[in-house]
């Protein structure tokens, strides 16, 4: 048979099944002279009454028992065009010719029970020729099913039997394409408020429990996509419903176990009504419930929130505690007095009771249960009252023997004021319409934890109060490229009172475990006593020079530039006390800043000096060759050192006031992430703001100090020439050689590619804030060492900076000090003049011994006065020029006689000459 042979016979059973009258002629005589027939269908509820526990026996759910009376009350005010409930609905029924009867099955929240309902039924004969009620009939339509699984498990066997289908609770997304199926249930409301609920307390790690089947699943993608939306990272977990009751605690166990190790805080968990107590057991068994660290939100528990929920104390405590401090989430609906007042008005009418045992596929289903409490008020009860008002209303707006598909498309048309609201179905999906939505957040807490609690601790019942805590409002999506965050709104009523009867949330996550990569202590002490060693020498030095002032060793090389040397070393020495400065020390800014301030003018004041100094020594020099007597005087000479120490300030002071001047940032090792994606490995370094900005001052201020290094570097080789003992060139070039040979060999070039995180102290932070996850800035750098400087590792760099550092200075203390200590008892011989060293300064082979001959502090001795070899004609040469001298100016012997070498060398040291 093809599909299409096929489509037209159960269409044409279906007009017999759907609209029975005594013939089908007649019925069209009929219609046009007025309804003296009714036309008569059957309605299948699909429902679940019990719950299986693990012995096999059935527990008779109250709650769901109440459901089910809503639906009955729904079907006997279509029949008696009872307005009631409903005002409106008499007038919606006018003229209306036709009326259903229903019967009621439990399917004990399970797929396979209520396919066998629905396949029963297929064997059923529509008994056109009779119009007396048959209970034994097809249905038409089927209401339910509780579950989503359950709901999608009857939509197979309904579309293959052409039989539509609505349903008051089944709320998964994947039945939006399920054919010939309606729903009085908006769709992941639910999974929307609990999300955006656990983002507004700052959650970005959530984890899922969900159970293992069709609505699980579906509730799951659900909450997977919002979760996406608002870039919460969802760790799911499924778990299998209770099978065998052996095999439940294994299976809880290891799903326990993930759950454990996830390390997360918050979960959300569906709960399956048929095996949701043991799963929280098990749950608070493991500490993952009942602790306060974490918290649990249920969407969807309407088993939790009714009006009777109880549990028993003596057998179901640790569940009463498990769920003390949690939330539920349901969608909210303001209550409706006419259905409370007719549920109550049930509660005391006899005959009511008695049809509905008599409706009920097992009869001795109900036969023990009492229907004289009265009845708690639960939102499905009105959702499902709404859906049995939403089949009579469909039936009566289609007109003849309908097919299912044309039911269904009058189904899709309802539009009425129901117990829920205004009800009304996209005509696409089948799914609930609505506006502003509301779905309160409930938090569950122990009564007997409350200080107005008046149940007694010897109660058999432990009760839960059940207080809305906030209430999220979501509309429907009209414009969707519209931020997802702009159709929901959270409206906080009261403090939620959590597992601790505080009030204060659990830290999102757990402590965050981070290595800061402190530089150790033996390291920083190391460093500290490298800086203050050449502290301590520059201040003996100093004080040595100024003690020793008068002496000719020291007095001969000018004690004012020598205590400008030691005061340039000590600055650069005390740069060290703040490049150790870290994370727990008070400051960290401007220790950063401070770096460049105390190198930099300690490095201008030593360089200066030697600069300085050398710049004099080939003054000397140069003057001498022509044999003439001058004084060089400190003045002459300092204005290196205020030149390149004005710059100096200028260029600090700019970089200390402008916007991307140094500061402490706190940068991530790459790679280095738990398993919540926060940084676990950083380390602290001073870093300029702003990128490379910062290079429109550094840049020049390298250059100039590098400068002035080679300046001095350059003088002191050309006086390299120089007699070692009559002069300081040669100890002067030793240190600037040192310094310039550190500074190539310690230096490394540094340039930031990214924006560092202009956060300062983030230790602090963590401090005053331990469940906040500090988002770390990963500040790529690209450095070009000429040394095994590590800049990734402060340990590593500030072991080698202040080595560098100590070097340098070593190199510039130790050869100008350790010759001037080893010549302190030195005294200048009467009669000396700078000319004879300055003559020879660029002759090293020369060499006269006998006399001493001071120049610059440095002496020159000369064995006898008979020169040797070579020298004999320097003498000369100077005896020469000096005779002349002597006799312009009229000194010496005035009668220009015996004048020879010897005499010469003698005139040299007068002071006529």
């Amino acid at each position: 048979m093809t599909n299409t042979t096929r489509t037209a016979a159960v269409q044409r059973e279906s007009r017999i099944r759907y609209a029975n009258v005594d013939d089908d002629e007649e019925y069209q005589q009929e219609a046009e002279d007025g309804p003296q027939n009714q036309r008569q269908g059957h309605v299948m509820v699909l429902l679940p009454l019990t719950r299986r526990q693990d012995d096999g026996s059935r527990e008779l759910l109250e709650f769901r028992v109440h459901v089910q009376i809503a639906a009955f009350l729904a079907s006997k005010h279509l029949e008696t065009r009872d307005g009631s409930v409903l005002p409106q609905l008499p007038r919606q029924l006018d003229r209306c010719n036709f009326s259903m009867t229903t019967t009621h099955h439990d399917t004990q929240f399970s797929p396979v029970e209520a396919a066998r309902s629905v396949l029963k039924s297929e064997s059923l004969q529509a008994n056109s020729n009779q119009t007396a009620p048959r209970p034994q009939q097809r249905p038409f339509a089927i209401l339910g099913a509780g579950r989503s699984a359950v709901s999608q498990s009857v939509n197979h066997l309904g579309y293959a039997m052409d039989i539509p289908q609505i349903s008051s609770s089944s709320t998964a997304q994947s039945l939006d394409e399920a054919p010939l199926f309606a729903r009085t249930i908006p769709t992941v409301g639910d999974a929307h408020a609990s999300i955006y609920y656990l983002y507004s307390l700052g959650v970005r790690h959530v984890g899922l429990l969900f159970v293992s089947d069709e609505w699980g699943r579906s509730f799951e993608q659900d909450l997977k996509f919002f979760a996406y939306q608002y870039d919460i990272t969802l760790t799911t977990v499924p778990y299998s419903k209770q099978i065998n009751p052996k095999d439940t605690a294994d299976v809880y166990q290891n799903t326990m176990e993930q759950l454990k190790q996830s390390q997360l805080k918050y979960f959300i968990s569906i709960l399956d009504a048929w095996s949701w107590k043991p799963l929280v057991r098990s749950a608070y068994q493991h500490g993952l419930m009942g602790n306060p660290d974490n918290l649990w939100i249920f969407p969807y528990a309407v088993e939790l929130t009714g009006e009777d929920f109880s549990l028993d104390r003596s057998t179901e405590m640790d569940i009463a505690l498990a769920l003390h401090g949690t939330g539920v989430v349901n969608l909210g609906v303001k209550p409706y007095p006419p259905l409370d007042h007719a549920m109550a008005n049930f509660a005391s009418d006899l005959g009511l009771q008695q049809e509905v045992l008599s409706r009920q596929a097992e009869p001795g289903l109900l036969e023990n249960y009492t229907f004289g409490e009265q009845p708690g008020r639960s939102l499905y009860q009105y959702l499902t009252y709404d859906a049995m008002i939403a089949l009579g209303i469909a039936a009566c707006e289609s007109t003849g023997l309908f097919t299912g598909q044309e039911f269904y498309q009058n189904l899709l048309k309802a539009d009425f004021l129901g117990a829920s609201g205004r009800v009304q179905l996209d005509n696409v999906t089948g799914t609930r319409l609505g506006a502003n939505l509301e779905y309160p957040i409930v938090n569950l807490v122990l009564s007997d934890f409350l200080d107005n609690n008046t149940t007694s601790a010897s109660s058999s019942k432990v009760l839960f109060s059940q207080k809305t805590v906030a209430t999220v409002e979501v509309s429907p999506i009209v414009d969707k490229a519209a931020p997802l965050n702009s159709s929901i709104n959270l409206l906080h009523h009261r403090p939620f009172i959590y597992h601790d009867n505080s009030t204060a949330p659990p830290c999102p996550l757990p402590p965050l475990q981070q290595n800061l990569n402190l530089i150790p202590r033996w390291v920083v002490c190391f460093c500290l006593s490298l800086g203050g060693l050449v502290m301590v020498m520059s201040i003996l030095f100093a004080m040595w020079v100024w003690n020793n002032r008068d002496k000719f060793s020291v007095r001969s090389s000018q004690p004012p530039f020598l205590v400008q040397l030691c005061l340039g070393t000590l600055l650069m020495a005390v740069t060290i006390v703040p490049m150790g400065w870290q994370e727990g020390l008070p400051g960290l800014d401007a220790a950063c800043m401070s770096l460049p301030w105390t190198f930099c003018i300690g490095f201008a004041l030593a360089v200066s000096a030697l600069w300085s100094k050398a710049s004099r020594i080939l003054k000397l020099i140069g003057l001498g060759r022509e044999l003439r007597r001058i004084t060089v005087k400190p003045k002459d000479v300092i204005r290196p050192t205020m030149l390149l120490l004005g710059v100096n300030i200028v260029l600090l002071t700019a970089w200390t006031l402008s916007p991307f001047h140094i500061r402490w940032h706190r940068i991530i090792v790459e790679g280095s992430v738990d398993a919540f994606d926060r940084f676990t490995d950083s380390y602290g370094m001073c870093r300029p703001d702003h990128g490379q900005s910062y290079l429109y001052l550094a840049v020049p201020l390298a250059l100039v100090n590098l400068g002035a290094l080679a300046m001095a570097t350059i003088q002191s080789y050309q006086a390299r020439h120089a007699p070692w003992e009559l002069s300081e060139a040669g100890y002067l070039h030793v240190s600037l050689i040192s310094l310039s040979e550190t500074v190539l060999l310690g230096g490394k070039f540094h340039f930031v590619l990214s924006h560092p995180y202009s956060n300062g102290n983030v230790e602090s932070q963590m401090l005053t804030n331990p469940c906040a996850a500090l988002p770390l800035v990963n500040d790529r750098a690209w450095t070009v060492p000429t040394i095994f400087v590590v800049l990734e590792n402060p340990t590593a760099l500030y072991l080698v900076a202040s080595i560098i550092v100590c070097i340098g200075c070593l190199a510039l203390l130790l050869p100008v000090f350790i010759p001037k200590y080893r010549q302190r008892h030195a005294r200048v011989p009467p009669g000396t003049s700078l000319m004879m060293n300055a003559a020879t300064s660029n002759r090293p082979s020369h060499h006269i011994s006998g006399t001493t001959i001071e120049s610059a502090g440095i002496f020159h001795r000369f064995g006898s006065c008979r020169p040797e070899g070579g020298q004999r004609r320097l003498v000369r040469i100077l005896g020469d020029r000096c005779k002349q001298r002597c006799a312009c100016t009229g000194g010496g012997n005035s009668k220009g006689q015996g004048w020879n070498d010897e005499m010469a060398v003698s005139k040299i040291g007068e002071s006529s000459c």
